[in-house]
C-alpha cells in the first residue's frame, strides 16, 4: 500500500489497469478448468475471456451453471472487490493530498559580519501555483556532545536545541516568493549560552569564533508549516543539512529581478516589476565570488521536501 501510495499517478492507473487485466486473464484460465460442460455458451478462450471481463465488471454476473464454476464466481467477484477498494482509496488520498511544494536551497549558510553580527541564514522558495497561508518555520540544531568538551557536561545541556529566528512567521508566502530565515549568533542565542561559541565568556561572538561552530554541528533541521487554502489542510515542510551543506563566511546572492513593464513619455520608469528568480535561489557569494550548486533535476526526479498533512495516509 506505501509503495502504491508513493508512485505518481498517472503511473498509478496504469498498473491499476495491469492489475485489473491480470485478475481477468487468472479467472479466466480458472473458468477453463471447469471444462466445456460448465457453460452454455463457446468453450474456447475469447469466451473464457469474455466470461471472466464479464464476471468482474458486473460482480458476479456469468454464464455457468456447476458448482466450480459457480465458487470461482464467488472468488472474481472478492477479488474484484478488493481490487476496486483499493485502488480507489489511494486514488483519494492522492486527490486530497495538497500540492503545497517549498523548495528549500541546498546550502544553510553562516555569514559572518562584526558590523552587522553573525547570523546562520537559510533561503527557501514557494513553488507552489498559488499562495500559502499562516507559514512558520522553525531551527533545531543537533549538537555533538563528544565535541563539546564542557559545555556538554552542563545541567541543561541538550543535543537539540531550537534556535529562535529573526523572521520566523509570514501571513502569506506568495506563489514564486523567497523568504530567508535568520538566526543571530549573539548573546540570546541558545549556542553562545551554552558556551559551544563564547570561548572567551564576554557575552560576544567574534570572527574567529564561529568557524569552530562546524565541529559541533551534527546536522541542522529547518521546518516549515504552511496551510495549504486550495486543499483546506496544513501541510509540514522540512530540509536537514548536514555538515557538509553549511557554507561559512558567505552571503545569500540576490534573487530579485527588477523589470520595466511601462515608461512614461520622457522615458523614466512608470510601472516596475519584481520577479523572484529561483534560478538563483542556491546562489551565495563567498570571498566576492558567486557560486551556486549544479542546476536542480527535472521535478518528478528532484527530492522532494518531506510532507505531512492529517489526511496523509502515508505521513
Amino acid at each position: 500500500m506505501v509503495l502504491l501510495l508513493k508512485l505518481p499517478l498517472p503511473i498509478f492507473l496504469l498498473v491499476g489497469l495491469g492489475v485489473i487485466l491480470l485478475v481477468i486473464i487468472l479467472f479466466a484460465l480458472l473458468f477453463a478448468t471447469c471444462g466445456a460442460d460448465c457453460f452454455s455458451t463457446e468453450f474456447d478462450a475469447e469466451s473464457m475471456l469474455w466470461l471472466s471481463a464479464h464476471t468482474f465488471v458486473t460482480m458476479g454476473n456469468s454464464d455457468t451453471h456447476c458448482g466450480g464454476g459457480q465458487l470461482i464466481i464467488v472468488l472474481e467477484f472478492y477479488a474484484a472487490l478488493i481490487v476496486q477498494l483499493v485502488l480507489g482509496a489511494v486514488i483519494v488520498v492522492k486527490a486530497m493530498t495538497p500540492r503545497a511544494n517549498v523548495r528549500f536551497a541546498t546550502n544553510a549558510l553562516i555569514s559572518v559580519d562584526d558590523a552587522k553580527g553573525h547570523r546562520i541564514v537559510f533561503r527557501l522558495a514557494n513553488e507552489s501555483r498559488y499562495g500559502l497561508k499562516h507559514a512558520t518555520a522553525d531551527v533545531r540544531v543537533m549538537l555533538d556532545p563528544s565535541k563539546m568538551g564542557a559545555a556538554a557536561k552542563h545541567k541543561n545541556f541538550s543535543p537539540q536545541i531550537v534556535l529562535p529566528l529573526v523572521n520566523s512567521g509570514k501571513t502569506f508566502f506568495g506563489t514564486g516568493d523567497h523568504w530567508v530565515l535568520c538566526h543571530n549568533l549573539d548573546a540570546d542565542s541558545p549556542l553562545v549560552k551554552l558556551g559551544a561559541l563564547d570561548r572567551n565568556a564576554d557575552g560576544v561572538v567574534d570572527a574567529s569564533e564561529v568557524e569552530p561552530l562546524l565541529a559541533f554541528i551534527s546536522w541542522l533541521d529547518v521546518g516549515v508549516s504552511v496551510f495549504d487554502p486550495v486543499y483546506h489542510q496544513p501541510v509540514l515542510l522540512s530540509k536537514r543539512y548536514a555538515v557538509q551543506d553549511i557554507v561559512s563566511h558567505a552571503e545569500w546572492a540576490d534573487m530579485l529581478r527588477f523589470e520595466v513593464l511601462s515608461k512614461r513619455e520622457d522615458g523614466s520608469p512608470e510601472v516596475m516589476g519584481v520577479t523572484h528568480d529561483h534560478a538563483l535561489l542556491d546562489a551565495y557569494v563567498e570571498d566576492g565570488v558567486t557560486k551556486t550548486v549544479a542546476a536542480a533535476p527535472p521535478p518528478m526526479l528532484r527530492e522532494r521536501a518531506l510532507r505531512w498533512s492529517p489526511y496523509s495516509l502515508y505521513s
